[in-house]
């Protein structure tokens, strides 16, 4: 390799670093100069991205009433269905409405169960109130919170001192008391970058605050329950039936089981067992007792007799006993033992 190619080499990375560090200097410049950015606060969390078939924004889950959802700018949703990004990542797809007098704004029935949503503002912004955006856009659509001031307040748009980027559409705008006060909808002016698909706008223009607070109205009453036929106060949804219980009768509890006593003999009734065993035992053939056999005799006309048979021994007592066992679990009266001689 020659001298000269490796001098080129060197100086076109040289002007390579410096055309980088240029870049990064002036879009620093720009940035610290275009936006004042806001410090971190807890209702950053409401603020989330908005996915349809014709855009994509950026939206704010708002509380109005009794009504939770997230709100954009009509131009995104254009009435269809859309998919909402909420900032801790739970994604969740609802139906959208579209603002039906053409302020450029549209809500997404979807709610979330745990982020707490922002308010919507009672009275409207004054021309020279410091404001807050709240929006996700830009090439890395990824949180951006700065301040900015009201310039002008018209019949259906506010516009603001700031410059906004692509994506920031559907935003929220807050007052110094984090009340939603406008949805972000345009950018006038210039292009002010040109280094991307999107684009960076001077200044910026969103719904004014009543035709919001009208519009959030008109989705409460007829919202996905239907329209109220009358409305008394700020009554956004008819009460549903008040569904009355069935009271079940009580199950009785469990009785622990009856112990059943056995039967008692009638009151006077005495038995004298050594009398009643005396007589049973009178009754019985004590002949027919018999011990074995003795052995035969020698076969013979003459021969002698067999030897004869020996009575058996009995024990009475033991007889008695278990007569008297025996009598006793029958009629189950108390026994009195038998006496011996």
């Amino acid at each position: 390799m020659s001298r000269r190619e490796i001098r080129k080499i060197v100086l076109s990375f040289v002007l390579l670093v410096v055309f980088i560090l240029g870049w990064s200097i002036f879009a620093s410049f720009v940035n610290a100069q275009t936006w004042d950015w806001s410090p971190p606060a807890p209702h950053h969390a409401a603020v989330c991205k908005v996915q349809s078939a014709t855009g994509r924004g950026s939206g704010i889950y708002i509380e109005y009433g009794d009504l939770r959802g997230v709100l954009t700018a009509a131009h995104i949703t254009e009435g269809q269905n859309a998919k909402v990004i909420f900032s801790d990542g739970t994604k969740a797809t609802g139906e959208s409405t579209i603002d039906k007098f053409g302020h450029d704004v549209a809500f997404v029935f979807v709610t979330h169960p745990a982020l707490l949503p922002v308010l919507m503002a009672i009275t409207d912004p004054r021309p020279g109130e410091r404001v807050e955006f709240l929006t996700v856009g830009g090439p890395e659509r990824r949180l951006r919170t700065f301040w900015a001031t009201v310039q002008a307040i018209r019949d259906r748009v506010t516009e603001y001192n700031c410059d906004v980027l692509s994506g920031d559409s559907g935003g929220g705008i807050l007052n110094e008391q984090a009340q939603l006060i406008g949805i972000q909808s345009v950018g006038f002016g210039e292009n002010i970058l040109t280094d991307w698909n999107g684009g960076a706008y001077r200044g910026s223009g969103s719904a004014s605050c009543k035709p919001i607070r009208d519009f959030l109205g008109r989705v409460a009453k007829c919202g996905p329950r239907g329209c109220l036929k009358k409305q008394d106060g700020v009554q956004f949804y008819p009460p549903g039936p008040k569904l009355i219980p069935v009271q079940k009768p009580a199950r009785p509890a469990a009785q622990p089981p009856v112990k059943r006593q056995p039967p008692r003999p009638p009151p006077g009734l005495s038995i004298d067992y050594n009398k009643l065993i005396e007589m049973i035992l009178a009754e019985i053939n004590l002949g027919d007792f018999r011990g074995p056999a003795g052995p035969q005799g020698p076969i013979g006309g003459h021969g002698p007799m067999g030897l004869a048979a020996s009575p058996a021994e009995i024990d009475l007592d033991d007889l008695a006993k278990q007569i008297k066992k025996r009598i006793s679990g029958s009629i189950r009266i108390k026994v009195r033992p038998i006496s011996k001689p």
